[in-house]
């Protein structure tokens, strides 16, 4: 009995050591962890590179107060392994000991069960935590916000009850977008918590090709990608039941030859389901058309009804029997990328029923892939994220509270920090800065990765995101051929922002209509500084962004541009056939707005404004950004001196800009009716303010009153009017689709 108590006192001394602990009191400490170099053998001194080891660490926690070395065996090896590797452990305090006398040491030893740690020291050096230095992040901790989150919830300038009529209806005389500030006013149609149930369907007509035998195999992976997506993001606040009709649906005539009106084609999908499923249990029908649908009696396929972007009475509503929104898709006569946007449906859908909640999306940078309410079309070039903004998600109240932090221009005295948590990344203690400047200007910042809902992403697209919000602003303008997502010309309720490094401009900025939003992105170092307000990304590390926000220096200006060097003789683009051009261009060359071959050679010589527009270029071409905006065109017009000099003979006006929908030229006769981006009339739905004149009153707007108007009219060129069928005035999805 006696042996056997003494080796147990024997081993447990052993296990612990011979130094004394420090004393325990009640000092917060900071962790700095080390794992020496692998031992030679059974050795138990320490080589010249483990010492320098144990002096970086000594130099790296300048101010460590403890030390403890940890000798690791593997679990099951023999008792001298014990004894050799707290002699290891010994050796190595002592050393740090010598180092700085006045540390408190402290070894032992334990076993692991992870091999690549067996024989191994582990150096843990403590250090009590001072006062945080707002220069050094590493010296950050999670603050609590500086002012209460309340202060961040901008009412909405807009009446309760116009934005409770859904986004483009009329109420008193006003037209309606969803809401922007707080408190966030559901819509009549879909709520923004509790559960939904849909029911998904395949439908076929007699002259198209079906794409998959069971329609389960097509829409049960999508089913899950939209109910895990209100899951996430809504954090579990919202839920999907979603059921699929088996088999396909079969319509006994032509896509050719299919009902002109919406309710009649709904209602032939409807009958034909199986007797046991009873439409009156679901909130949605969702068809998906087979592939290969023809023009003949209808020119489109998309239904949208009994939704915020359909009439509900007059022409629909007494014909139609069912409550359920009946939605499909718009991917009818997209043959180029039919499949792989078939394949990511879900996205359309999230974005479609959010729309239903009454959220009004498209903003900011309304087309770019940055998020589900921007874009949601999977093959841009950069990648699309199935993103929400920050805001929005907190307008929704599906971030909490706590994960918002609050700084108001008076909390600016003193310099504030925050660390935020990407929004792909589940969790974290922030997820959005919030800075009310004014009522009409909350500056947010949110963190982005490109993992999770935002995986096809570039790797560089990794960092802080910036934009303005603006909940007083009564107008929302977009499905817009001429605007590139961001350009003031075309308001919306909230614009980005680019670090004050850019070259490119936030607002003229149309390269991320074709995906690429690179130049939105801060990197690490980067900052922003807007209407007082200085905001700085002081370190990018994993799933981490650093931020530092100060009030900006009253004398600051961005730095400044450099444009490359001057060319010789003035450039290219300052010669002219015949002698003296009509203006002198800039040299160095502009370029801003889109990434163009600039060569002499690989710029056309276009007969037209139709030319550029072919191209993509949606606002015409300036020869400098003085000249645009002396002339003024829109903002996100393109920048370009090449460009505009190899075209300068469409410039008939002679101010530097051409084929500009703000800047046109001088009317030419002999190019009458041939150029109809000259007269831009491209517009893809009426963007005007002001109520129809057959809107009387606030009682005939009403949903639901029998002389709703169904339809408006656009006009495109002098002799052609287009009936479209937006009967609130307002744009529908269907062009994102």
């Amino acid at each position: 009995m006696f042996r056997k108590t003494f080796a147990i006192l024997i081993t447990l001394a052993f296990s612990l050591g011979f130094a004394v602990p420090a004393a325990s009191d009640s000092t917060e400490w900071t962790a700095y962890q080390k794992t020496l170099a692998t031992y030679s053998g059974s050795q138990t001194a320490l080589s010249s590179f483990q010492k320098s080891q144990i002096r970086a660490t000594l130099e790296k926690t300048p101010d460590s107060e403890k030390f403890i070395c940890t000798g690791i065996r593997y679990y099951d090896q023999p008792m001298s392994v014990n004894i050799m590797v707290r002699k290891r452990a010994k050796e190595a305090c002592a050393y740090a000991k010598q180092l700085k006398p006045e540390l408190s040491t402290w070894f032992q030893n334990k076993p692991t069960k992870a091999r690549s740690y067996a024989g191994k020291v582990l150096l843990t050096v403590k250090s009590p935590k001072g006062p945080m230095d707002i220069q050094d992040y590493r010296s950050w901790d999670q603050v609590e916000s500086p002012s209460s989150v309340d202060e961040c919830k901008i009412e909405d300038g807009l009446d309760p009850q116009l934005l409770r009529q859904g986004r483009g209806s009329w109420y008193n005389g006003q037209k309606a977008r969803g809401p922007v500030g707080f408190p966030f006013v559901s819509s009549t149609f879909f709520p923004n918590e509790g559960e939904l149930k849909f029911l998904m369907m395949l439908v076929s007509f007699e002259d198209t090709k079906k794409f998959v035998d069971r329609p389960k195999d097509y829409w049960n992976p999508q089913n899950e990608k939209l109910a895990d997506w209100f899951d996430y993001w809504s954090r579990g606040k919202m839920s999907l039941d979603i059921n699929t009709v088996e088999p396909w649906i079969d319509l006994p005539y032509a896509s050719s030859k299919a009902p002109i009106r919406d309710e009649q084609l709904a209602k032939d999908v409807i009958e034909r389901l199986p007797s046991t499923i009873d439409v009156s249990d679901y909130d949605g029908l969702f068809i998906q058309w087979a592939p290969g649908i023809k023009v003949g009696t209808r020119s489109k396929f998309k239904l949208s009804l009994n939704s915020i972007d359909s009439s509900v009475g007059g022409r629909i509503a007494p014909q139609f029997d069912y409550s359920q929104l009946v939605w499909s898709t718009s991917l009818d006569f997209h043959n180029n990328e039919y499949q792989v946007r078939r394949d990511h449906l879900w996205g359309s859908l999230v974005h479609e029923l959010l729309h239903e909640m009454n959220m009004n999306l498209h903003g900011p940078g309304n087309g770019w892939g940055t998020g589900v309410g921007q874009s949601y079309r999977a093959n841009q070039m950069a990648g699309v994220s199935y993103a929400i903004t920050a805001w929005e998600q907190f307008l929704l109240e599906w971030m909490p509270d706590s994960q918002v932090h609050c700084v108001t221009p008076q909390d600016l005295v003193e310099a504030q920090s925050v660390i935020l948590t990407p929004l792909e990344i589940s969790g974290g203690d922030r997820k959005a800065l919030v800075i009310p400047i004014s009522n009409s200007d909350v500056l947010v910042i949110e963190s982005r990765r490109p993992v999770g809902y935002s995986e096809s992403w570039s790797d560089k697209n990794k960092g802080l995101l910036a934009y303005t919000v603006n909940p007083q602003e009564a107008a929302q303008m977009d499905h817009i051929d001429q605007d590139c997502g961001n350009d003031p010309t075309y308001t919306k309720w909230a614009y980005y922002l680019f670090p004050d490094q850019e070259m490119q401009e936030a607002s003229g900025w149309c390269g991320a209509m074709g995906g690429v939003f690179t130049p939105a992105i801060f990197n690490e170092g980067e900052t922003l500084t807007h209407n007082g307000v200085h905001v700085e990304l002081v370190k990018s590390a994993g799933n981490k962004d650093y931020v530092k926000i100060t009030k900006a220096e009253e004398s600051f200006t961005p730095p400044a541009i450099y444009l490359g060097p001057k060319a010789s003789n003035g450039g290219w683009w300052n010669r002219c056939d015949g002698g003296e051009c009509p203006l002198e261009l800039p040299n160095p060359a502009e370029n801003f707005g889109w990434i163009q071959d600039t060569a002499d050679r690989a710029i056309p010589k276009l007969n037209s404004c139709d030319g550029l527009y072919n191209r993509g270029f949606r606002n015409g071409v300036a020869a400098s950004r003085a000249f645009r905006d002396d002339a003024g065109a829109a903002v996100a017009s393109l920048v370009s001196t090449q460009w505009y000099a190899k075209n300068r003979h469409l410039d008939t006006n002679l101010d530097g800009v051409i084929c500009s929908c703000q800047a046109p030229e001088e009317p030419d006769p002999s190019t009458a009716g041939n150029d109809s981006m000259s007269k831009c009339m491209t517009l893809q739905a009426d963007q005007s303010f002001d109520p129809p004149a057959s809107v009387s009153s606030a009682s005939d707007i009403g949903r639901g009153s029998s002389d709703y108007p169904f339809s408006h009219m656009l006009s495109r060129s002098s002799d052609e009017i287009i009936v479209t069928r937006y009967p609130r005035w307002g744009p529908s999805c269907s062009c994102c689709g």
